[in-house]
């Protein structure tokens, strides 16, 4: 059983750029160059319910496009 749960737990990654130039205060020159980055992390729910899963996944997609 334990096998069964390990081999059926799947992780998804998502990646999503965003211009933060803009956004500064003074904004950055729109050709400036160089990387900024940062990591958010997201722990999906522990429920059972796998018809909740898949809305909540479908709710943090849609509000990410």
């Amino acid at each position: 059983m334990a096998f069964f749960f390990f081999s059926s737990l799947i992780v998804y990654t998502v990646l999503h750029a965003v211009n933060l130039r803009p956004r500064f205060e003074p904004p950055l020159p729109e050709y400036s160059f160089g990387n900024l980055y940062r990591i958010a992390v997201t722990v999906p729910s522990t429920e059972e319910d796998d018809n909740y899963e898949e809305q909540a996944a479908y709710r943090l997609i849609v509000q990410m496009r």
